[in-house]
């Protein structure tokens, strides 16, 4: 009689809990676009926004869209300590070569906003620490879930924005709290209630929530409404 042989155990996968606001980002060394190597976490003079893209994407509304705002943030945020990170999911490929062609397509001066590539474990530890899911599809190209992290100056994770709708306008005024630095009433307010109707409605983002962007439209039409509510009756006074 003729032994069975067993089946392969399954290996499995360990438990990498994700990173909530006010943890630790774990200290991680990467390298920019020029090939200079830098720590991500730990102390810094400003916060720190990262969010994770690949080269190769041919999604105008991922990658490309959200390259497009970090170079709206490097703008808007040219007078302060803010850093900007993107890290590339697909290290294989996108070698510092391809990463400074990518970084001079979108204007990125690599003194505030590093195009990162890194050891393959180290960036799959931190997509899923970020709780970003990658995979790939049926034609090679990465399947990934977006997000803006904004680290504050300890190296914490001062808040996270799932999704891909995002508002550069949301991102600084997380950044600028996170720094200690002023921001306007009106823009603390529109952020917190646009979290809160996006919140009530199902999620930040997603198939069952809505994005910030609606949200904030929401609170928008809603603001213009009570306005004119209220020069009506100051009007009938």
């Amino acid at each position: 009689m003729v032994a069975l042989a067993e089946p392969p155990a399954a290996v499995a996968t360990p438990f990498v809990p994700e990173l909530e606001t006010g943890d630790a980002l774990p200290v991680t060394t990467l390298v920019d676009q020029h090939g200079r190597h830098f720590t991500l976490g730990g102390s810094a003079a400003g916060a720190t926004i990262v969010t994770f893209f690949y080269t190769r994407c041919r999604d105008a509304n991922e990658c490309p869209l959200t390259s497009a705002k970090f170079a709206r943030l490097q703008t808007t945020l040219s007078r302060v300590p803010t850093r900007l990170v993107e890290i590339t999911i697909d290290p294989e490929h996108d070698t510092v070569p391809i990463l400074a062609r990518y970084a001079t397509t979108f204007g990125a001066n690599a003194d505030r906003w590093r195009v990162a590539t890194g050891a393959p474990s180290a960036i799959a530890m931190l997509e899923r620490r970020m709780g970003v899911t990658v995979s790939r599809s049926a034609n090679g190209d990465f399947v990934h879930e977006d997000a803006v992290v904004v680290v504050d100056p300890n190296g914490r994770i001062a808040d996270t924005i799932s999704g891909d709708t995002w508002s550069p306008a949301d991102v600084v005024t997380i950044a600028s709290v996170a720094e200690g630095r002023r921001t306007g009433a009106f823009a603390r307010l529109r952020f917190a209630l646009t979290r809160g109707i996006a919140a009530a409605c199902g999620g930040a983002t997603g198939l069952h929530g809505i994005s910030l962007a609606t949200a904030g439209g929401v609170f928008t039409i809603a603001l213009m409404g009570f306005t004119i509510l209220m020069r009506r009756m100051v009007g009938a006074l």
